[in-house]
């Protein structure tokens, strides 16, 4: 993919939505554990965070519009996302809550949004 002056990559836009996000939930007073955790056939988690004792997994979406980044949100993810929190949850020993949550970035005002529990 070429990249323009003015235009950053898909993988830049990525770093700089999941930058944000880890910036607004540490200001929310999470506990940022991980970033761009797994990978493997099961998939990724774009955040990995604690708050209390609630484990939170967090789906990053960066779009243009906020009802892209709303559309962006499919049903399908919830058992893919709950297969990676519970396995993350294992290996941490964590035996309290998990959440799913959502991240979403957009190129327009408000320009991003924290949605807990979006799946």
């Amino acid at each position: 993919m070429r990249a323009t002056k003015n235009r950053l990559t898909r993988r830049a836009r990525g770093w700089l939505a999941e930058s944000m996000a880890c910036l607004v939930l540490l200001g929310k007073g999470y506990r940022v554990i991980g970033r761009n955790l797994g990978g493997g056939p099961r998939g990724e988690v774009d955040i990995l965070a604690r708050k209390g004792g609630t484990l939170c997994v967090v789906e990053v979406k960066f779009r243009v519009t906020r009802a892209a980044a709303h559309a962006a949100l499919h049903p399908s993810q919830r058992a893919r996302l709950h297969r990676l929190a519970q396995a993350h949850a294992q290996r941490l020993g964590h035996t309290g809550d998990v959440r799913l949550d959502a991240f979403l970035v957009y190129a327009q005002p408000p320009f991003a949004e924290h949605l807990q529990n979006a799946f």
